[in-house]
């Protein structure tokens, strides 16, 4: 089978010796939502670390739904066509060439942006251009709110009179709740960076950079369930 843009087409055995030719054409979706698409990936990591790894996004088809279209081909999405003749829907030949391409979106899974008019760099170079235009824009990620016990309604003491306990830690300070865990994405800052910009060097800087992320994460793991 060959894949070119929005057109899927192959040479179909049949049950004969006849081979059918077959083509799938998919529509397009315009490119107004593919932009607010974009607008959308770029307020959340989770996208953007996906595309910058080659993958298609988990809950992608839900925000486009959202806009009014979707990622995922619908049946009337697709204009078939098969020399075997048959007109009453799908034929054999078509749901072939449909498995066909299925296969071919699992080992190379921007095919499905590009069935639908947009090529998936194309797609990530437009979640940039959110930003710096250089790099992913660091999208506003979640802040995390500690616990902290509601001070006493009493004034503390003057300075000038606890001077020697000022630095101490109280025991309010085994009420504050700080959890320690594993990122959703792993390594969300360096996929947000993309690839290193050095690249005459050799020397595999994201990879090493990578490594000490995930020793380091994985020894505060441990530090916070021995503690």
């Amino acid at each position: 089978a060959e894949v070119a843009g929005v057109l899927a087409s192959a040479t179909i055995m049949g049950r004969s010796d006849r081979a059918y030719s077959t083509s799938l054409q998919f529509v397009g979706i315009p490119e107004d939502i593919w932009k607010a698409a974009a607008e959308t990936m770029a307020g959340e990591a989770i996208y953007t670390a996906s595309l910058l790894s080659g993958e298609v996004p988990d809950r992608v088809d839900s925000l486009f739904v959202a806009l009014g279209s979707s990622l995922v081909p619908r049946a009337e999405d697709v204009k078939l066509s098969c020399t075997c003749g048959h007109t009453a829907g799908w034929c054999k030949h078509a749901c072939t060439l449909v498995a066909i391409v299925a296969d071919k979106i699992e080992e190379r899974p921007f095919l499905l942006f590009e069935l639908r008019s947009q090529r998936g760099e194309a797609l990530l170079e437009a979640i940039r251009a959110q930003g710096s235009g250089s790099v992913v824009t660091a999208v506003a990620s979640p802040v995390y709110e500690a616990h902290v016990p509601e001070a006493p309604s009493a004034r503390g003491l003057p300075l000038a009179e606890c001077l020697d306990t000022f630095w101490d830690a109280g025991p309010e300070l085994d009420s504050i709740v700080t959890p320690i865990e594993p990122p959703t994405v792993s390594h969300p800052l360096l996929r947000r960076l993309g690839p290193s910009p050095f690249k005459e060097w050799r020397f595999p800087l994201v990879g090493l950079l990578a490594t000490c992320y995930e020793v380091m994460g994985e020894a505060n793991l441990d530090q916070e369930e021995e503690g």
